[in-house]
Parts: structure tokens; sequence; C-alpha cells
């Protein structure tokens, strides 16, 4: 049996918690073009990936040719997909806004 009162109130607190996160919204916005496997999967990847380069950006020297190849290899694996792709270039962005140059 369907709960559609909860259906429709979680819904709408996803939607106010993340109306100004672009990552959620990349995910939201292209999730449906990808079996559920293949959504385990590319989140997956692109966590890690995320993980390693957040990571990464503590160091003295970060290698942002690297990234961007290791995202692109990542785009690649999955065909191109968008769910991919977006989702990739939103976790950049973010790595990006948060790196913070040793002095």
């Amino acid at each position: 049996m369907n709960d559609v009162k909860s259906t429709f109130s979680n819904t709408y607190k996803l939607y106010k918690d993340n109306l100004n996160n672009s990552l959620f919204w990349a995910i939201i916005g292209n999730i449906k073009s990808e079996t559920p496997a293949k959504v385990v999967q590319i989140t997956t990847d692109t966590y890690n990936f995320y993980a390693k380069w957040d990571k990464a950006k503590e160091q003295e020297e970060f290698d942002w040719g690297q990234m961007r190849t290791e995202s692109i290899e990542l785009t690649h694996k999955y065909n191109d997909s968008d769910l991919c792709r977006k989702v990739l270039a939103e976790l950049m962005n973010i790595i990006e806004q948060e790196f913070k140059p040793r002095r």
C-alpha cells in the first residue's frame, strides 16, 4: 500500500531542503535515465572520486589536470552518461570552490 501523504511530505521536504543544492538537482534531473544498478555504480564511483580529490586539496600541490583526466575517464566508463557527467561537474565545482591553497 502506498502512503500518498508520506510520499508528498517527503518529496516536499527534499525539495525544500535542497532548493539551492546544484549537486542534488544534477542527480535528480538525470537519475531516471539510468537503471537502478547503474545509479548505484555511478553514485558510488563519483562519490569515491570526490572523496579522493577532496582529500587531495589539502596537499601542497593539487593536480587539477589529473583530476580533470580522471573525471573524463570516469565519464567514458559510463558511456558519457548525463548523470555521471553532470554529477562530476558539480563535484569538481565544489572542490574548486572549497580549495584553499596552503600559504
